[in-house]
């Protein structure tokens, strides 16, 4: 699928949309009116759903979430 590069800070986001994903699309969201839960129970937030949607990064939630899982490995809170 062919999509736009959105620069920011030299990070490169693929856009399945015609426009680039813009810093004020992502400034709207501060706090949440809704969470969600992904297949294994991790929660998140409108601006995550909006991003992984908007930019088709929901592999930026599971790498997140193993990444996390790995600094509850270490400190052995068990806490994301």
């Amino acid at each position: 699928m062919a999509g736009i590069l959105c620069h920011y800070e030299d990070t490169a986001i693929m856009t399945p949309s015609s426009h680039p994903l813009t810093e004020a699309e992502l400034e709207q969201f501060i706090g949440t009116e809704h969470y969600y839960q992904n297949p294994f129970g991790i929660k998140y937030t409108d601006g995550i759903q909006y991003l992984a949607e908007r930019a088709q990064a929901f592999w930026l939630i599971d790498g997140v979430i193993r990444w996390s899982e790995t600094l509850t490995e270490e400190d052995g809170s068990g806490d994301i």
